[in-house]
C-alpha cells in the first residue's frame, strides 16, 4: 500500500480492528521531511491543590500515600505557576515551517481528582493549555498514561479518559480514533501510539503487516519498551515476569524494523540504543517534569552502557535488566527536564534535545 501525504489511520472498536483511509492532517512539511515537537510527562495540576483535589482522598488511603500525593500535588502546582509555562514557550520556539504535530507522552495530567466530572475538567483544561501554548495550529497527540486513568475511587476514570483521549485524537488526526492503541502515517513513515496500561497486540502487529516498507516505524509510550534502571525497571510495555512472552515478542518485531521508541514516565532524559543480528531499536525519553530550575543542565549519570543495571537493588530486577544490557550499544541517562524535537528526513532521524526553557539543544543525537 503506498502511503502518501493523507495518510492513513487504524485503531479497534470493541475488539475488532478496523481502518480507515483519512487525512493524518499536517499541512506543514513535506511528505518525507518533517519535525515533531515532543514534550514528556507533564502531570496538569493547579494551585491550590482544592482546585482539582477538593474531594481527595476520599478512600482510606495510608498516611505515607497521602503525604506523598499531598507533595506531587504542591510540586504540579508550583512547577504550572512557574516553569512549565516558560518551557512550553520555549517549545514553541523550537517549532520550525516544517513541524508536522506536536506528541505528549502521556501523563499529561496529575488526577487523583476523585471526582469524576473535576477528572474530565482536568483533562479538557490540560490539553486546552497545552496545545494553546504550543501552538493550535498544529495538532496535538498523546499516548495514555497511568496517571491519566488515576482518580482516586471513582471507577469510570479509565474508561472517560479513554473516551475523551479518542475524540481528541479523532481532531488531531482527522479521522475517526475509538482505540488508544492505534496507528497512522506521516508521509513515508509509521506512527503507532500504544495505551501502555491496556496494550493492543493485535493492533501492532496489523499496522506493521499493513506497512512492510514504511521507511521508519515509530513506537510512542508512556512507558518504555527498553526497561530503564530506575526505581521500579519492571513498569514498562508489557513489563514483569508474567508478560515475559509479550514483552520478547514486541522486542522482535520493532527491532526487525529498526524502530525507534519514544517514551516518557520515567521523568528523566534518556537515549538507549540496541543492536542483536535480527535488528536494531533505539529509544528516547523525554521529561518535561521541570520541578526545580537545576534539572534545566542536570549532568548524565549514565553516558554508556557499562553501568546499566547498577542502580537496582533486588536480584530479581538485576536479572530483568541483564536481559537487555549485552545488546546496549548506547547508553545516556540523567534527570535533566526539557523537551524535544525529532527531525525526519531521508537521510535519518535526529533528536534535539533542549533544557528547560533553552532555545538552543543541548543535545544532538542521530537515531537513525
Amino acid at each position: 500500500m503506498e502511503m502518501t501525504r493523507r495518510g492513513w489511520i487504524r485503531g479497534c472498536a470493541a475488539g475488532v480492528l478496523g481502518m480507515v483511509s483519512a487525512g493524518c492532517r499536517t499541512d506543514r512539511g513535506t511528505a518525507g521531511v518533517y519535525s515533531v515537537v515532543v514534550l514528556g510527562d507533564t502531570h496538569y495540576d493547579k494551585a491550590p491543590a482544592t482546585v482539582y483535589h477538593k474531594a481527595y482522598p476520599g478512600r482510606d488511603v495510608s498516611a505515607r500515600l497521602e503525604a506523598i500525593q499531598r507533595a506531587e500535588f504542591a510540586r504540579n502546582g508550583e512547577m504550572w505557576a512557574t516553569r512549565i509555562p516558560r518551557l512550553l514557550a520555549a517549545a514553541k520556539a523550537a517549532r520550525r515551517p516544517d513541524t508536522a504535530f506536536a506528541l505528549q507522552v502521556g501523563d499529561l495530567i496529575q488526577g487523583d481528582c476523585n471526582d469524576g466530572a473535576v477528572h474530565a475538567q482536568m483533562a479538557t483544561d490540560a490539553y486546552s493549555a497545552i496545545h494553546a501554548a504550543v501552538g493550535d495550529d498544529v495538532p496535538l497527540r498523546l499516548v495514555v498514561g497511568n496517571h491519566d486513568i488515576r482518580n482516586g475511587c471513582h471507577d469510570d476514570a479509565a474508561k472517560f479518559y479513554r473516551d475523551w483521549m479518542n475524540a481528541r485524537m479523532t481532531e488531531a488526526c482527522g479521522a475517526p480514533v475509538s482505540c488508544t492503541t492505534f496507528a497512522y502515517t506521516q508521509g513515508p513513515d509509521l506512527w503507532i501510539h500504544v495505551d501502555f496500561t491496556d496494550p493492543k497486540m493485535a493492533v501492532i502487529e496489523q499496522a506493521l503487516a499493513d506497512h512492510p516498507d514504511a521507511r521508519y516505524t515509530f513506537l510512542v509510550t508512556h512507558g518504555p519498551v527498553i526497561p530503564s534502571d530506575g526505581g521500579s525497571c519492571q513498569w514498562m510495555l508489557y513489563g514483569g515476569r508474567k508478560r515475559a512472552g509479550e514483552r520478547r515478542h514486541l522486542w522482535s518485531l520493532l527491532e526487525r524494523r529498526h524502530a525507534i521508541v519514544v517514551a516518557g514516565h520515567i521523568h528523566t532524559t534518556e537515549l538507549t540504543e540496541c543492536v542483536r543480528p535480527a535488528g536494531r531499536l533505539v529509544q528516547v525519553i523525554v521529561n518535561s517534569v521541570w520541578k526545580s530550575e537545576d534539572l534545566a543542565t542536570a549532568a548524565p549519570q549514565y553516558t554508556s552502557p557499562e553501568k546499566y543495571g547498577s542502580a537496582q537493588k533486588k536480584p530479581e530486577d538485576k536479572a530483568f535488566l541483564a536481559e537487555y544490557r549485552p545488546s546496549m550499544t548506547r547508553h545516556y541517562r540523567s534527570l535533566a527536564a526539557g523537551f524535544c524535537r525529532l527531525e525526519v528526513a531521508s537521510d535519518g532521524v535526529y533528536a534535539r534535545v533542549f533544557g528547560g526553557d533553552a532555545r538552543t539543544p543541548y543535545l544532538n543525537w542521530k537515531l537513525r
